[in-house]
C-alpha cells in the first residue's frame, strides 16, 4: 500500500520546520562523524534567552526543558519532555506500542490464547499505522470519538465551545503521536522505548535517559532524535554520560545537545 500524504490540517495547526530545523536533521544525517569506541561526537545547539525572560526556570512546571520544547515547537519541530507524572514523550511511547484507543483490551486478551482476528486488532498503534496509513487511522479515530461522545450524552445536546476545542485537542495530539511513530518507523521503536525505559519495562524512564524526544511534524522517516537540556551552569550527569554511551548505536545521529544562555 503506498504512503499517505501528510493531512492538510497539519499545516494549518503547526507551522512548518524553518530553516533552522531543516538544518538540524541535515547535519544530523551527516556521514563520517569522527565517533570511536573513547569518543562519542553529536551536534550542540546555544539557544539565547529573550530578552523578555529572567532565566530559563521559574518556580511551578515551566522549567528549562519546557523552554527548549518551547524553542524547537517554534522552529516548526515537534517535541515533548519527561514528567514526574509519567506523561511527556515516554506516555507516548508506551501509546505507541499499546493497541489503538477504540480498541477495548480485556483480561482474556492477556491470559488467554486469542483467535488470529482479535491479535490483529491488538497489534500496537505504530504497526497498524504502518501499515493501514495516516489518514486511516486517524478516520477510525474520528469515529471512536464521535461514538464515545453520543454514549456520553445520550440526549443529544449540541456540544459547547468547549467540547469543540477539547476534541480538536484530542485529534490534534493524536495526530503527532502518528508523526511520532513515522519519524521513528515501528521497527526501531522498540530500540527506542527499550533505551527509556530499560529491559525491565520500568513504569518510570531510566536514570540518564534525555529531557526531551523530538520529530518532525511530517513523520519524516528517521526525522527524530532525542536531546539533553542544560540551563547555565549545569552539565553532563554521570548517569546520562552513562546511558548515551549504552545506547549510543541507536542514538548515534539522532542525539543534540542543547545548551540554553
Amino acid at each position: 500500500m503506498p504512503k499517505e500524504s501528510p493531512p492538510d490540517l497539519l499545516s494549518v495547526t503547526h507551522p512548518r520546520p524553518d530553516s533552522f530545523a531543516r538544518r538540524i536533521f541535515s547535519l544530523l544525517g551527516t556521514e563520517g562523524r569522527p565517533d570511536s569506541s573513547d569518543a562519542r561526537c553529536f551536534p550542540t545547539i546555544l539557544v539565547q534567552r529573550p530578552h523578555i525572560f529572567y532565566g530559563w526556570s521559574e518556580a511551578g512546571s515551566f522549567t528549562a526543558a519546557d523552554s527548549a520544547v518551547a524553542w524547537f515547537c517554534g522552529k516548526g519541530l515537534l517535541a515533548d519532555r519527561t514528567r514526574m507524572d509519567l506523561g511527556g514523550y515516554p506516555e507516548r511511547l508506551q501509546e505507541l506500542l499499546a493497541p489503538p484507543p477504540w480498541i477495548d483490551v480485556q483480561m482474556e486478551d492477556i491470559l488467554q490464547a486469542v483467535p488470529p482476528d482479535r491479535e490483529k486488532e491488538l497489534r500496537p498503534l505504530a504497526i497498524q499505522s504502518d501499515e493501514f496509513g495516516w489518514q486511516s487511522m486517524i478516520a477510525k479515530f474520528q469515529s471512536y470519538r464521535e461514538c464515545l461522545s453520543r454514549w456520553k450524552n445520550p440526549l443529544g445536546v449540541a456540544p459547547s465551545d468547549t467540547d469543540h476545542i477539547v476534541a480538536s485537542t484530542l485529534e490534534s495530539d493524536f495526530r503527532e503521536l502518528l508523526m511520532l511513530g513515522a519519524s521513528i518507523g515501528p521497527g526501531p521503536l522498540y530500540e527506542v522505548y527499550d533505551a527509556v525505559f530499560g529491559l525491565f519495562d520500568d513504569p518510570m524512564p531510566v536514570p540518564g535517559a534525555p529531557d526531551l524526544l523530538v520529530w518532525h511534524p511530517d513523520g519524516l522517516q528517521g526525522g527524530w532524535f532525542f536531546s539533553e537540556v542544560k540551563a547555565p551552569g549545569d552539565s553532563l550527569r554521570d548517569s546520562q554520560k552513562s546511558w548515551l554511551c549504552e545506547h549510543w548505536d541507536l542514538v548515534k545521529g539522532h542525539f543534540v545537545l542543547t545548551l540554553l544562555e
